[in-house]
């Protein structure tokens, strides 16, 4: 059985919102209308707002992944293999005040071939994504996400990694690494396992991270507030 990577990068920023639950005499009471009004929209719910995609790509002559998408969640691990295995699951976000959204079913992965580069995105900010991909340890990787969660298990390639609010765990097994720096506006940053050549700074509201080594790689990650 393997052991668990000991180095760790990790940005987490919270946030919350509050909404007003008290409507008091508000409320209507609608039960002899709701049945029909619910059989009626609900119909067709369940097909038009969730999607699952399922590929496997080749990454014979890629030296790059870029990705690409906007809410949801993002769970890689790198394995051995050649193929980028990609599993993503669409959900459109609930909201009676959007009869006209588009559905999920219309909405698909773009994949694109720029050269040594392999793209994949989803530009759909009505929907929450949930990818799990393997991606092949020799692929740097490139990602920029809107909002979610995004976790990494067994880099061994550069990274750049943009996230507006959410957080960001990062795994290695390898300490092959020239550069890591690590910023967050309002969060914190953090680097465990490396030992010499780790410096975690810790502002009012913000943190940074850095890590100076002697391997080749790197690990950029910016997340703000945005």
């Amino acid at each position: 059985m393997s052991q668990p990577p000991s180095y760790v990068v990790s940005i987490l920023i919270g946030f919350s919102a509050q909404r007003n639950t008290n409507r008091g005499n508000r409320t209507m009471n609608l039960s002899k209308l709701a049945p029909l009004v619910l059989f009626l929209v609900m119909g067709n719910s369940y097909a038009d707002s969730y999607k699952h995609i399922t590929e496997s790509v080749s990454s014979d002559q890629f030296e790059r992944l870029k990705l690409e998408l906007t809410v949801g969640q993002l769970d890689i691990e790198v394995w051995d293999e050649d193929t980028v295995e990609i599993d993503i699951e669409l959900k459109a976000e609930r909201s009676w005040l959007t009869w006209t959204r588009r559905k999920v079913e219309e909405i698909d992965l773009n994949i694109e071939d720029n050269g040594d580069e392999l793209y994949l995105g989803i530009d759909e900010r009505a929907v929450k994504q949930q990818w799990r991909l393997k991606v092949p340890a020799k692929l740097a990787m490139e990602i920029e996400m809107g909002v979610g969660e995004v976790s990494i298990k067994g880099l061994h390639r550069s990274l750049a990694l943009e996230l507006g609010v959410g957080s960001v765990s990062v795994y290695t097994d390898d300490v092959d690494f020239k550069e890591i720096v690590a910023s967050v506006g309002v969060g914190d940053a953090t680097l465990r396992g490396f030992g010499k050549g780790v410096d975690n700074e810790r502002r009012f509201v913000s943190a940074d991270a850095y890590y100076e080594g002697d391997g080749e790689h790197q690990i950029q990650i910016e997340l703000g507030v945005g």
